[in-house]
């Protein structure tokens, strides 16, 4: 039965471990790519107007994972 409160609650504890599993990944991705980041901050590298998309999508995800 799909309703009864067992089977919720083990569904429940598979989202949450899915979830804290794409998390990890997903910040592990983020910390090694702060280098790229920090070469538009120190100006080595010029920033260009399709990095808007990047940064938005970057943080955007991030602050989605945390509020999960």
């Amino acid at each position: 039965d799909w309703n009864s409160p067992a089977e919720i609650e083990k569904d429940t504890v598979a989202f949450v471990k899915l979830m804290h599993s794409v998390a990890a990944i997903y910040m592990y991705e983020w910390l090694i790519s702060l280098d790229f980041e920090w070469d538009f901050i120190s100006g080595k590298k010029r920033f260009r107007w399709p990095m808007i998309f990047y940064f938005l999508n970057r943080y955007c995800l991030l602050l989605a994972l945390i509020g999960m």
